[in-house]
């Protein structure tokens, strides 16, 4: 009995954290969703090609891609958090 309360509970804190993360993330442009999967998705590993792919897409150059996902990062953070 109590793994299956200790699995609702993990339910409800997933549910929970959804109804907080999802919001944020699709008022986020595609183009930011984009930059962000590509950084942080799961498959992506240290010194993977994601800033490679990143600047290829946009047609900028590799410095540019990290620019592009620090501000994707800043607003995805404003949309969590708020404003500092």
């Amino acid at each position: 009995m109590d793994e299956i309360s200790v699995l609702r509970e993990r339910y409800r804190q997933a549910m929970e954290y959804m109804a907080w993360f999802v919001p944020a993330w699709e008022e986020l442009s595609e183009d930011d969703r984009y930059v962000l999967d590509a950084f942080y998705s799961e498959n992506n590993e240290y010194g993977s090609s994601a800033a490679e792919d990143v600047a290829d897409c946009f047609g900028n150059e590799r410095a540019s891609a990290y620019q592009r996902k620090n501000r994707a990062l800043a607003k995805l953070t404003t949309l969590l958090l708020g404003k500092p």
